[in-house]
């Protein structure tokens, strides 16, 4: 099992996984002024513009309303743009998988590292946000943090799932796209859980990311701990991706080269 895991994480290529991190930003800001400020002021000035819509247009009545979008938006801005990129990213290093033998899990997961430092550079943003709406930082915030780990494990496993998908079904990427527009609207991001219908609420537990984005809103404005059975359903789902991307790893990664 230890070996699986460390072969899955690329332990044994970490130089390897560091370049192409490199790569992904150096590439990704070339030219920019602001280079990598741009992690943190894109999903800042997104924030903004839909707490402006749902708070004064929609009316949406959620206390620390700001802060609340935030807390959601950014492990989504995170997760979409994880596997938005990871999908295709076996597809488009073709050339370079046909000519070098690495293992093709290094370059999906040297994308989600790469996101998961966009993620990082956002979260002093919230923290400032939370300063200024003047809610008390606590300890039980932390779990904020176990949480976003767990989104960073659910997004490479589903990444590693889908690029391996997209190298026989080129229809994945147009199909992911509309399933990700969906997915958005099914998960309670911009919404708090006491807007769900009790008779519906059950049903966030069939979606992987459900009670994850309660837990992320619930870890920042309610000074508590998650409860038991949150831990339990996020963390049954992200074991769940991760054996299921083992197993698609370890059956179709000898010959998702010669496929390309």
């Amino acid at each position: 099992m230890l070996a699986t895991l460390e072969r899955y994480f690329c332990l044994n290529n970490l130089f390897l996984v560091y370049n192409f991190i490199l790569k992904n930003l150096k590439v990704r800001y070339r030219g920019s002024w602001l280079g990598i400020f741009w992690t943190v002021l894109i999903p800042a000035f997104t924030s903004l513009v839909y707490f402006a819509i749902f708070k004064y247009i929609l009316k949406v009545n959620i206390e620390n309303y700001l802060v609340f979008i935030m807390s959601g938006l950014i492990p989504w801005t995170f997760l979409s743009q994880t596997l938005a990129s990871g999908l295709e990213c076996l597809v488009s290093n073709h050339t370079l998988l046909n000519k070098v033998p690495i293992p093709p899990q290094s370059l999906v997961l040297s994308e989600s590292y790469t996101y998961l430092i966009n993620l990082l550079f956002s979260l002093p943003v919230l923290l400032v946000v939370i300063i200024i709406g003047k809610i008390d930082l606590s300890f039980y915030m932390l779990q904020y943090l176990y949480f976003t780990f767990l989104l960073f494990i659910l997004a490479n496993s589903l990444s590693i799932i889908l690029s391996f998908l997209y190298v026989y079904f080129r229809d994945v990427k147009f199909l992911m796209s509309i399933v990700l527009q969906f997915w958005f609207y099914l998960t309670p991001i911009m919404y708090a859980k006491n807007m769900i219908p009790a008779a519906y609420f059950n049903f966030f537990y069939c979606n992987p990311i459900g009670i994850l984005f309660i837990s992320l809103h619930d870890s920042i404005l309610e000074p508590k701990w998650i409860p038991a059975e949150y831990y339990l359903a996020t963390t049954v789902w992200t074991a769940f991706f991760l054996i299921l991307s083992i197993f698609v790893l370890n059956k179709y990664e000898d010959g998702v080269v010669e496929s390309l």
